[in-house]
Parts: structure tokens; C-alpha cells; sequence
């Protein structure tokens, strides 16, 4: 097969739907109890990715469950520090208990978005990680400051597409304030992904073409369309000889 590509997915977030998503996709970022998750289901969501031989992840947020952590919030370092260990230390003790490599680390909602453009944040994240393991993966949007920072310090960097949010002309993911910010079919889905991976480009909401090459692709568990899109998604790749890996 000439192309190939990881797709992953947010799994532990209250929706329940993981036994049937992990099926479709290679990897899985689990919510670590920031914006959602709890010991029981970090532990429910690792011991399913061992059956299915998928990629571990651990996907930390701000601690903001009313929001789903998909508000920015002006922390200081410590504080911020000290809620990420908080989640991170939960995640790996329970990942080491189960004996399940952890392959990466994706931040999520508003903590990943902030990271796109600030430094200082991004430096904190990375902090925090050194108290982890050293060969963890960083899953991050190109472009994005954290891309730039993590491999400095010997983090290697997966960049993400999202297959089901659309993109602005700067490159960026479009506000879930915009109507139109979703994918809401699958036609649209597969246009997206393929472009994406055939072509290491995506098209905004309003036509530009915009550089956007990258080695996973997400979509988001907690979308009412997420299982009809993962089972679709795989099928499309399989017919279309790309390599789900």
C-alpha cells in the first residue's frame, strides 16, 4: 500500500461507546479525569486497547469537567503543574498495574488549543512529562509551538488532522461557536481524510488549500456521529488501499 496513517480516537470520556470505536481505529487518547474519566474507566479503556493491540495514550486537560475542558483557564504554572501530574500519575499507575506501554500523550480541548501559540504553556507541559516517561510520543497540530518545543526535549511529535472539525484559512480548527465548525456526513469526512492523506492538504470552510501534513488523524468519541464515523472511515481506507496503522 502506498499510503498509511494512524487514526485515533478520545475513548473514556462518559459516552460508552468504546468497546464498539476501538475496533476502528489504531489509537486511543484516554481522558485521565481533567475534563472527563475516572480510575475505573482509564482502567476499562487500557484493558480494552491490550485486547485490540491499539496504541495507548493519555489525554490530560485543564481541571474544568463543567466545561470539558474546552475553556482556556488562566492558571498559575504550579497550580496548572500540579493538576497535570495529578492526572498523569493516576494514568501511568494504573497503565503500569496493567502492564500497558503508553505510547503518547495528546493534550485536550482548550489545553491543546492554548498550546498552538503559547510558549510558556507549552514549556509547563513539557515539565510535567519529564516527570514520565522519556520516548513518549506527543500528539499536536502542525504549526503549533508544541510541535516547535517537544522535540528540544527529545519528544518526538505526531502531528494531527481532525477528520470531523473543519479549519479556518490560518490553518487553525474552526470555533465550535460556527455552525459549520463539525462535519456532520461521512462524504465530507472521506473528502477531508483523503485529502489529507494523498495529498498533505486540507480546505477551509471558505476554499483556500492549506499545507496540513500529518501522521494521525482524530476523531472525536464523544461526537454523535463517532462510531458511524470510525466503522466508515476504516472501511473507506481499507477500499481505498491505505494502511491503518
Amino acid at each position: 500500500m502506498k499510503y498509511s496513517i494512524d487514526i485515533n480516537c478520545d475513548l473514556g470520556e462518559g459516552t460508552g461507546n468504546e468497546s464498539e470505536l476501538i475496533e476502528y481505529i489504531s489509537s486511543c487518547s484516554i481522558a485521565c479525569g481533567g475534563h472527563a474519566g475516572t480510575a475505573e474507566s482509564m482502567e476499562e479503556c487500557i484493558r480494552l486497547a491490550k485486547i485490540y493491540q491499539k496504541r495507548i495514550g493519555a489525554h490530560p486537560s485543564y481541571p474544568d469537567p463543567a466545561n470539558f475542558g474546552r475553556k482556556t483557564m488562566k492558571l498559575p504554572a504550579a497550580e496548572l503543574k500540579a493538576a497535570l501530574s495529578e492526572q498523569l500519575n493516576q494514568f501511568f499507575s494504573i497503565a503500569a498495574d496493567l502492564d500497558a506501554p503508553v505510547f503518547h500523550v495528546k493534550p485536550h480541548g482548550a489545553l491543546y488549543n492554548d498550546m498552538y501559540h503559547d510558549d510558556e504553556l507549552c514549556l509547563t507541559f513539557i515539565e510535567v512529562l519529564e516527570s514520565f516517561q522519556k520516548d513518549l510520543h506527543i500528539f499536536c497540530q502542525p504549526g503549533s509551538k508544541l510541535g516547535k518545543i517537544a522535540p528540544l526535549y527529545g519528544y518526538p511529535v505526531y502531528y494531527e488532522g481532525f477528520g470531523d472539525r473543519r479549519y479556518t484559512a490560518a490553518g487553525s480548527l474552526t470555533s465550535r461557536s460556527e455552525p459549520y465548525a463539525l462535519i456532520k456526513n461521512t462524504a465530507d469526512l472521506f473528502e477531508q481524510v483523503l485529502l489529507m492523506i494523498q495529498k498533505k492538504q486540507v480546505q477551509s470552510h471558505d476554499g483556500v488549500i492549506i499545507p496540513m501534513d500529518v501522521q494521525t488523524i482524530c476523531l472525536h468519541g464523544d461526537s454523535p456521529y463517532a462510531l458511524q464515523f470510525a466503522e466508515g472511515l476504516h472501511h473507506f481506507l481499507i477500499e481505498n488501499a491505505i494502511r491503518i496503522e
